[in-house]
């Protein structure tokens, strides 16, 4: 197998993975927007649960300047307990999204550098193919030039050889 073909194989190889790196890249990213949708979720989930607390704070504000029953107060404590409770899962929920978009984003990245990395040797292949060839249609001229010249002087010596005719 000759050089040239042996390159351009591992090109074409090099090619088909820069179509799956594109491929992977490309459904990653298509997760990362998942992941950043899930966090614009999350914060605001935590912002509801957050406004749902302070709603109870206000409500428990307005029984203590107006009066209140106790089982109206109890049940107020525990509402406000499941408030703070449910903020605090909320906040933890949109932590947990914001690390899985960090750690896509660290798959991203990796691929991108893949990417390049790829598209690197693919173009080095090419050079390479560039190359060879450039050197053998030199060598060919040289060859063509070389026969040429030979061929002159040949002519010429036996030009020189032949009597001359008066």
């Amino acid at each position: 197998m000759s050089h040239i073909k042996a390159l351009r194989m591992l090109t074409g190889v090099r090619e088909r993975q820069g179509e799956r790196i594109k491929e992977t890249l490309q459904q990653q990213r298509d997760l990362l927007q998942d992941l950043h949708d899930k966090v614009e979720q999350a914060n605001e989930a935590s912002l509801q649960r957050s406004l749902d607390e302070q709603t109870l704070q206000n409500e428990l504000s307005e029984i203590l300047r107006k009066g209140f029953t106790p089982e109206r107060r109890i049940a107020l404590d525990y509402a406000m307990q499941d408030a703070a409770t449910a903020r605090q899962q909320a906040a933890a929920a949109v932590q947990m999204a914001e690390q899985a978009v960090q750690k896509q984003e660290v798959v991203i990245k990796g691929l991108e550098t893949d990417q390049r990395r790829n598209q690197q040797r693919i173009d080095s292949l090419t050079e390479q193919i560039r190359s060879i060839k450039a050197r053998e249609e030199l060598a060919i001229e040289d060859a063509a030039e070389e026969e040429a010249e030979e061929t002159a002087s040949a002519r010429f010596c036996r030009i020189q050889r032949a009597p001359v005719a008066h």
